[in-house]
């Protein structure tokens, strides 16, 4: 025996309700996750060591810590630093920038950079006061550098193999 059609209209009713409510549960999920990624900050990082030429024959070495804004709210960058050490034994300095800086703060708008210099031949002992300072015992692995806004954020950026290098002499 088979269902009648006053049956199967109310079984088709029944799946068309789930259906529905399934597909708002779906609305209300999305919606939240575009609200919150807009508000969220967004920073896409590197610290690195860049060579500039001048046409002096001379080149000039940095220590650099790029910052661009990639999210759709405006940042304003407060410090720039490191940060070493384990969970206990973690310690925190900040970076004395070069002259050539840009200056904090900073308010970066979407798509917008910001470049934190230390000249290498302005500071030679650079490398040698970061490793008896901050590093000290800890792991050389630990080491990050660190962008810190003014709503609270604390991006924490893996150095490159090229201050990697200078550290581990």
């Amino acid at each position: 025996m088979g269902l009648t059609v006053d049956q199967q209209i109310q079984i088709w009713n029944a799946v068309g309700t789930w259906v529905a409510g399934m597909a708002g549960f779906g609305a209300v999920v999305t919606s939240l996750y575009l609200a919150t990624r807009t508000s969220r900050v967004r920073l896409r990082t590197s610290a690195t060591i860049w060579a500039t030429y001048g046409g002096t024959g001379k080149t000039d070495e940095s220590v650099v810590i790029d910052v661009t804004n990639i999210g759709e709210r405006p940042v304003t960058i407060t410090g720039v630093g490191w940060r070493a050490g384990g969970w206990r034994r973690r310690k925190y300095g900040s970076q004395t920038l070069g002259y050539n800086s840009d200056l904090l703060p900073m308010e970066l708008a979407h798509g917008q950079s910001a470049a934190y210099r230390v000249s290498l031949g302005q500071a030679p002992y650079w490398a040698s006061e970061l490793h008896s300072k901050l590093l000290g015992h800890t792991s050389l692995r630990s080491l990050r550098a660190t962008v810190t806004t003014s709503v609270g954020t604390m991006v924490l950026i893996k150095p490159s193999e090229a201050i990697l290098a200078p550290l581990k002499k």
